[in-house]
């Protein structure tokens, strides 16, 4: 792909504490001539879902999204909203607490090699995920999804207000640990294979890390038409601390409680209601009474802007 001739940044102008929006005046430093650039500032949740699809039926060659994974998600599900062929693509910025989803992409920390991708054009093709809860409640994901104790931690994360960055999930996951974690009995088919379990975590991977710091799918690959899971069945607290442990040093969290495996269509029925992230925003809550969704991979939905994937 040659330099995209058109592109829409969409910033979030409260990542990085504020900062973001001097990335913003590099890149278009960065590019000179070589692109014509809109910039549009988030005003809120979902803004960004907005100003994508928007973007993308305008005929852009780009989007990119400047902030955080929560930004990252956004303006991924916009561009999914669209058929396949009038997709542009996605370009990535990082500048958010964890930036899971650039860490999967391969996308270099440096500001000027992270400009110098975009100067390029080059695409890597990845896939996405589809997650249905209800007819009228769709949403797109490229990085993760968390059910159970993960997305319990993860809405309380969202009420915490320190320390700043990754941290905030490890505070997150150590008052949740501070009483048992509610036990919940899964029915989940996985491409045709059924799996009745009872489980305490069950955490779904396009990419390799989570939360910033929590390697759960360490095997997961980005372009392999495939989805990795982890169940962690019913463990003490104690067990519980040190496979957190483990995942942060980002060393395979295994063990005889441990289920582990790969999908593309998954259909999940739980006893209890769930509580779900998706790509690190809080979704479904328990009082929204979802005990059922769907997940399906969406191979190579998505042309991103980044390096080629490293070998092997």
């Amino acid at each position: 792909m040659p330099t995209p001739r058109r592109l829409l940044v969409i910033l979030n102008p409260r990542a990085d504490r504020g900062r973001a929006a001097q990335r913003v005046a590099d890149l278009q430093r960065g590019l000179g001539a070589a692109g014509r650039i809109e910039v549009r500032s988030t005003e809120g949740r979902q803004h960004a879902v907005r100003l994508a699809e928007e973007a993308a039926r305008t005929g852009v060659d780009a989007v990119i999204a400047v902030g955080g994974d929560g930004t990252v998600h956004e303006v991924a599900n916009g561009l999914l909203r669209l058929p396949e062929p009038q997709r542009p693509a996605l370009g990535v910025l990082p500048a958010g607490s964890g930036n899971d989803f650039a860490f999967a992409v391969g996308l270099p920390e440096s500001l000027a090699a992270g400009i110098e991708i975009i100067r390029s054009g080059h695409v890597r093709r990845v896939d996405a995920a589809r997650l249905v809860a209800a007819p009228d409640r769709v949403r797109y994901w490229v990085n993760n999804v968390g059910m159970l104790l993960d997305g319990e931690i993860n809405r309380l994360s969202h009420r915490l207000t320190w320390p700043r960055g990754a941290g905030l999930y490890c505070r997150a996951a150590l008052q949740k640990l501070l009483r048992p974690p509610r036990r919940v009995r899964l029915q989940l088919d996985l491409d045709g294979r059924t799996l009745d379990q009872e489980a305490i975590v069950f955490s779904l991977g396009n990419g390799r890390r989570s939360g910033g710091m929590f390697h759960l799918t360490p095997d997961a690959r980005l372009d392999d038409g495939r989805l990795d899971y982890v169940l962690l069945e019913p463990a003490s607290r104690w067990r519980l601390l040190r496979l957190m442990t483990a995942a942060l040093r980002g060393n395979l969290v295994e063990g005889p409680d441990i289920r582990r495996g790969q999908f593309a269509s998954l259909a999940i029925r739980a006893e209890h209601p769930l509580t779900i992230h998706v790509d690190g925003e809080a979704w479904i809550h328990d009082e929204d009474r979802v005990t059922a969704c769907q997940v399906e991979v969406l191979p190579a939905a998505l042309r991103v802007l980044a390096p080629p994937p490293a070998a092997g």
